[in-house]
This record gives structure tokens, sequence and C-alpha cells, in this order.
């Protein structure tokens, strides 16, 4: 069982392990020849100091304003968003050491409906009757979601891959930060709405800024490391993009070998300690390996050193 690990963290230092929020496309960064190369967690904290939380606020309106009403699978605000990142991502490409991979999938909607039913069965089934208001709502649900990959959804999918290579001979490997970039609107049944309004500013557009704006440090930096930033399609409907991502990039052992780790960043945008009257907008979960994994220690030293 995974541990959960909560931190009080300052806001800058938030943007730039998980929670970096989008800076203002017209606004150039300067990094000073000190910053290119940084080597300890103190330069790494000397980068954050480059956003504002006001950058950080409007460029995330910016982001929901272009592809409104919503993100669904399909819909104009998704197409929106998937021209915004390409655009985006566009701008730091080199074609040396950073370049973008438009991976384009098949959209596998019996993985997804397995996903579904594999879930429905041991959290529904098992502990609902037939007649239970729960057990018949997710049942709509899961009856709605086949008729809508059958009818509505796309049949295929897009995940864009931005990467930086890194600077040192001896690491081959790699890194990864990733986030999805669709939304998901439902009614009181859980029937999808394909035009109802639903800017999915938490879930996950603080992700899809987040992962832009650590981009634009990264291409003003040197990084021993290679590091791809993955923005994954239909992570909403049984994370399908992620599958096909692995299906093609991550099958063989020695693929898997050379993954050194990755972040997902996923609903940052709010504080994670409900109740919280006197640290409000400074919580965060970090969700570490299991106790007995192979990591763990690593993963709550490096969690340890975000506490301020």
């Amino acid at each position: 069982m995974k541990r959960i690990m909560r931190r009080r963290l300052n806001f800058n230092f938030l943007v730039i392990v998980s929670a970096l929020i989008i800076l203002n496309p017209a606004q150039a960064i300067y990094v000073s020849k000190r910053l290119e190369k940084p080597n300890s967690f103190y330069f790494i904290k000397e980068l954050t100091k480059l956003i504002t939380p006001s950058i950080l606020k409007n460029d995330l309106h910016k982001f929901l304003q272009e592809t409104r009403p919503n993100r669904v699978v399909g819909t104009r605000g998704y197409l929106n968003a998937q021209k915004y990142i390409e655009k985006e991502l566009g701008k730091y490409v080199d074609n040396k050491k950073s370049s973008l991979i438009v991976q384009e999938f098949t959209v596998d909607s019996s993985l997804a409906m397995k996903s579904l039913n594999d879930e429905f069965e041991n959290k529904i089934e098992k502990k609902f009757s037939k007649n239970h208001p729960t057990y018949k709502k997710w049942n709509v649900f899961r009856n709605h979601i086949k008729s809508f990959f059958a009818k509505s959804a796309p049949k295929k999918g897009i995940n864009y891959i931005w990467e930086k290579k890194g600077s040192s001979s001896d690491d081959k490997g790699h890194f990864i930060i990733g986030v999805n970039y669709d939304s998901l609107v439902q009614d009181v049944n859980k029937k999808i709405l394909k035009n109802k309004e639903g800017y999915g500013a938490d879930d996950n557009g603080t992700g899809v800024v987040a992962a832009l704006n650590f981009i634009k440090i990264f291409s003003k930096i040197d990084l021993n490391t290679t590091v791809k930033v993955l923005f994954f399609d239909f992570q909403e409907l049984g994370n399908l993009g992620a599958h096909a991502y692995v299906g093609k990039y991550l099958s063989g052992s020695e693929d898997k070998r050379l993954l050194h780790g990755m972040v997902n960043i996923l609903m940052i945008g709010h504080d994670s300690i409900d109740y919280d009257q006197t640290k409000q907008s400074q919580n965060m979960k970090i969700y570490t390996r299991g106790i007995n994994s192979l990591g763990h220690e690593q993963d709550l030293s490096f969690a340890r050193q975000l506490k301020v």
C-alpha cells in the first residue's frame, strides 16, 4: 500500500516540483549564466523566482478560455486543446537537444471497457445488490460509456511527447513528467455531457499548464539526464493514451530499465487538506512507492527536501 505524505510547500517551490503553471507566452524567460546549469536544490529554487502568481493565474485562464466549453474527447474544446498544446510545444523545439513527437494511436475501446468492468466488479458488484441505488447508478454509467465509445468517441487519439536530451554521456536513461489534457463532464447519473460547460480547471488544466511551464524552464537550462514531458490523451476514459505510450515506447525490458522514474501531475490547483484554516493553499499530497518497494527510501528523501 502506498504511503501518503502531506507537506506544506511555499508557492514557488510547489511550482517547480509539480505545480508549475504556464508563463505568459508573450513574456520571454531570461536565465542568468549561473542558473543555466543548476546543480543544487538552491539553484532550482532560484529558477522558480522567474514565475509570479499573477502570471500563473492569468495563463491558466487563457488555456481554459481557448478550450471552452470542455475538453471531453471529440468536442471542439478538446480539439482546440490539441492545437494549443502543439503550438506551444513547437516554440521549444530546436532539432538538436529538444524535439517533439506527435504519437497518433488507435482508440482501443475494449481495453477501456475491460478496465471499467474490472473496477465495477471489484468496487460495486461485490459490495452492492443489483437493486441498490449505487449499483444501478454505476451500471448505467458503464452502459453509457460503452455506447459513447460506439457512437461518439474519436477513433484516434493523440499523445504529445516533448523531449530534452541530457548532456551526460554516462546516463542513457530518461525521466518522465506526465499530464492528461482531456476532461470529463457528467450529469448526476454519470452520463457524459459533450456540450455542457465544465472547464476542467483543476482536472487537469493545472497539469497541462504546469507541464508547459516545465518545458519553458527546461529549454533554457542544461540537463544531465534526458527528460520527456508527455501530454496524454483519453485519460478520463481508460488511460488509453498512457497505454498506447507504454505499448510503443516502454514494451521492452531495456526500455523499462532506462526509465529512471515518472512524476504524474494531476489536480494541483486545490488544497489537499479540506478543513485547514491556517495554512490554506499550501498543502499537497505526495504519493511514494510502497514501503517495501525498491525506491521507497529515495522517495521519502526527496519528499523531505520539499518541506519548507
